[in-house]
């Protein structure tokens, strides 16, 4: 099977990796397929499946894995033992209910009901990528005002 990707530059060139792939199916003693929604297109998803590969001749020690992948990529995380998977996800799960995250993120809705009410783009560094916004306005990175307005 050959898989090909290929992705659209801003320049409007392509660009495109090649990559021979060959299948690899592993055997799970046990599994768990959790469907992660995409907030902004519905269409799209992601899936996170934790399992314990069955022991094969190459592989005689039990360990846990899990598995992340869309349509884009896939990436697979080995642990030692369920345990210390549950406990370095349960790091970035304190990580990610911690004040600093959660307010940034409150900050960011804040800043995203400014916009749609106001119709101000506020081009604060911290919060916003101001060279995306500049950019979509025609406007130079070093002369573009602070605050946009749009239509």
């Amino acid at each position: 099977m050959t898989e090909i990707e290929v992705s659209r530059t801003e320049i409007r060139t392509f660009k495109a990796r090649i990559k021979a792939t060959k299948p690899h199916w592993v055997g799970k003693a046990i599994s768990h397929k959790h469907k992660l929604e995409d907030p902004l297109d519905p269409s799209f998803a992601s899936y996170m499946t934790a399992f314990i590969p069955k022991l094969t001749f190459k592989q005689k020690k039990p360990v846990c894995m899990l598995h992340l992948g869309n349509g884009g990529g896939s990436c697979l995380i080995r642990a030692k033992d369920p345990s210390q998977l549950a406990r370095d996800l349960d790091h970035m799960a304190d990580i990610l209910r911690s004040d600093i995250w959660l307010d940034m993120f409150q900050q960011l809705q804040d800043i995203e009901a400014h916009m749609i009410d106001s119709h101000e783009i506020i081009l604060d560094p911290l919060f916003v990528d101001s060279g995306s916004f500049k950019k979509k306005a025609g406007l130079d990175e070093e002369d573009a005002p602070y605050c946009l307005v749009v239509d």
